[in-house]
């Protein structure tokens, strides 16, 4: 069996190496392509690459010039030969060696599962543990279940079934998939998350599997960015996945959509930045939606915490103690 580990890469020459060892260490039942979209890196990144060229196992792509990192993720996508896709940013790594190995056999024993993903370390530049995340939810089922949870899925420990060898590419309920996944060009997670979850359930390994580097110095790590851009990129994925859902959990999807941007507003307001600038760059659709969202939010508030209620009550056997 093939497994394409796929790895985007931009400006982290301290903890590239880290990260492509740790893919090395993997033992398993299996063979590994890796694949590594380098965005055209101004540091030292490339010349660390030079160390892997001669394995087999790599294919090292150096970007003429900067894609951005869901366009380098898509592009990679799209060269991943195996029957199973996992994704690993330059700046993380995994800390299990039997990894892919587990999560092969989660997939096969739920044939209904399209992602296995699992709970994370959080570590700072040097590799200090400073957190973890932790998702106590054992599947989650629908785009509902998967925004509630989404903060919960480390994207660095991710294993799901390769769509792409099935050519869809053309075939996203009206729009391309390449269109829907570069939505944003920070943000990939969330609209990979939000396409699979149509085609199968999510299953957690409920074991820790890799550590997340959370980077506060680094301007180029989404970590590190500032609020309001983290915001402004968020809607637009959101604004994505509500073309792309249509009718289907609208409501809420505009409830959440409406959400985000009433938080954006007050950290305008608390940074002392231009809100009516922001508000005033909505559609008319948009105003009066946010309007009537502010003026019932109190219940749209209690639905949430009764939803979060419900969902914990749901997996209380599936609870994992750390």
């Amino acid at each position: 069996m093939l497994i394409s580990v796929l790895v985007i890469t931009y400006n982290q020459e301290k903890y590239i190496r880290k990260c492509l060892d740790s893919i090395l260490e993997q033992k398993g039942d299996f063979q590994l392509e890796i694949l590594v979209g380098n965005d055209k890196s101004p540091d030292s990144t490339e010349r660390v690459l030079k160390e892997y060229e001669n394995d087999k196992r790599f294919i090292i792509l150096n970007r003429k010039k900067n894609i951005g990192a869901t366009k380098n993720l898509y592009d990679l996508f799209k060269k991943a030969k195996g029957e199973y896709i996992a994704v690993l940013e330059g700046d993380d790594f995994w800390t299990d060696t039997k990894k892919i190995q587990k999560q092969i056999k989660v997939l096969e024993d739920n044939e209904d599962g399209i992602l296995c993903f699992s709970y994370s370390h959080t570590v700072d530049e040097n590799g200090n543990i400073v957190g973890e995340k932790f998702q106590p939810i054992y599947t989650i089922n629908n785009i509902k279940e998967l925004i509630l949870n989404r903060n919960g899925i480390p994207t660095g420990t991710i294993l799901f079934k390769n769509i792409f060898l099935e050519n869809k590419e053309n075939n996203c309920d009206g729009r391309g998939i390449e269109e829907f996944l570069t939505t944003s060009n920070i943000i990939g997670d969330l609209p990979l998350f939000a396409f699979l979850i149509k085609l199968g359930k999510f299953y957690n390994l409920k074991e820790k599997t890799g550590a997340y580097r959370y980077i506060k110095s680094d301007s180029t790590s989404f970590s590190s960015m500032a609020a309001i851009k983290q915001n402004i990129e968020l809607e637009k994925v959101i604004i994505g996945i509500k073309k792309y859902y249509g009718s289907e959990y609208s409501f809420f999807i505009n409830c959440y959509l409406n959400r985000r941007r009433k938080a954006h507003i007050k950290i305008l307001k608390k940074e002392k930045k231009d809100f009516k600038k922001y508000r005033n760059s909505l559609n008319l659709e948009e105003k009066v939606s946010l309007f009537l969202y502010n003026i019932f939010s109190p219940l749209d508030n209690l639905r949430y915490s009764l939803y979060k209620k419900k969902i914990k009550k749901s997996i209380n056997n599936n609870l994992f103690n750390l």
